[in-house]
């Protein structure tokens, strides 16, 4: 929703390396200036759609074939939700680093320290439907993992745990 990121350097570095058979949506959320300075840049180039805040992400999502976004919370389940491989820019600290380790080690994500090196794994992706698909089945594993069953038994076994503490 905040467009965040660097979002200016990936997009450059993308529509200079992008085929012809290839189309960014990038998405710049409530970020209008963002948005604006985009729309502006790429108006010639045919592969690059420039959106603003979307309601129907999960349209998006579906039609992707890789996601590159920061490691959030909600957009990291949803990706996982739509199998989608991701990768993943470390935008934001915190909370979305441990998001970002996980999907990484669990396979359905991949990110590199530098924006050439993102731009090349993006596109490395995209002509290789093997590895892809590998990613996908990996996130296809993390939604049967039963996560709703596995915080309760663990918020029950800390219930018990301080419950013997007081």
């Amino acid at each position: 929703s905040m467009g965040c990121g660097p979002m200016k350097q990936v997009l450059r570095e993308l529509s200079q390396k992008i085929g012809a058979n290839i189309d960014i949506s990038v998405v710049c959320g409530n970020n209008t200036e963002l948005k604006s300075g985009l729309e502006k840049q790429y108006a010639d180039n045919k592969n690059i759609h420039i959106r603003g805040f979307v309601e129907d992400m999960s349209l998006l999502m579906a039609s992707g074939d890789l996601y590159l976004t920061k490691p959030g919370g909600i957009s990291t389940c949803e990706a996982a939700e739509m199998e989608l491989p991701m990768v993943l820019i470390d935008a934001v600290a915190g909370v979305e680093k441990y998001n970002m380790s996980f999907f990484v080690e669990s396979g359905g994500a991949v990110t590199a320290s530098t924006t050439a090196e993102r731009c090349d794994l993006c596109l490395s992706l995209l002509k290789d439907d093997g590895i892809r698909d590998c990613m996908k089945k990996k996130l296809s594993e993390i939604k049967k993992s039963q996560a709703a069953a596995t915080i309760y038994d663990i918020m029950k076994d800390y219930e018990k745990e301080v419950k013997t503490r007081v």
